[in-house]
């Protein structure tokens, strides 16, 4: 028993530094545009995900993803999570690339939309039931 709790702490040790950035990055954006501040959780099979309110994030290599069942606190932590990864452009300019990018997926038949932000930042948005979904893969 002892070496399992030593091992799936030391998997959470070795994970969690390599999230510490985005969510300290998170947390401060979040701060200023009011936002819930994000908390870290680690799942049973030692994923690690933030959640801030009723919106989950992820964030694994150069992809963020946010989902919730709210559109606009959705888009509004999506936004948030875009200024983390990207802090060279204002957070007017991403939210709004953000929100057409939605409204191209509420117009599209299949509910799903695709932009580019800057020339390297990808941002898809689908729309499926009650989930929104964000992915933006730099």
């Amino acid at each position: 028993m002892k070496k399992v709790i030593l091992i799936t702490l030391s998997l959470i040790l070795i994970t969690v530094p390599a999230f510490a950035d985005f969510l300290d990055d998170f947390n401060r954006y979040a701060d200023i545009h009011g936002i819930v501040p994000a908390k870290q959780f680690v799942s049973s099979d030692g994923s690690v995900y933030f959640m801030s309110d009723f919106v989950i994030l992820t964030s694994e290599g150069n992809t963020v993803t946010v989902a919730g069942q709210d559109h606009i606190q959705t888009l509004a932590v999506a936004c948030c999570a875009l200024d983390s990864i990207d802090q060279k452009e204002s957070y007017s300019e991403s939210s709004g690339r953000i929100f057409v990018t939605y409204l191209d997926a509420l117009k599209a038949e299949d509910k799903t939309a695709y932009s580019v932000l800057y020339g390297y930042i990808k941002i898809y948005v689908i729309i499926a039931d009650d989930l929104i979904l964000v992915n933006m893969v730099e």
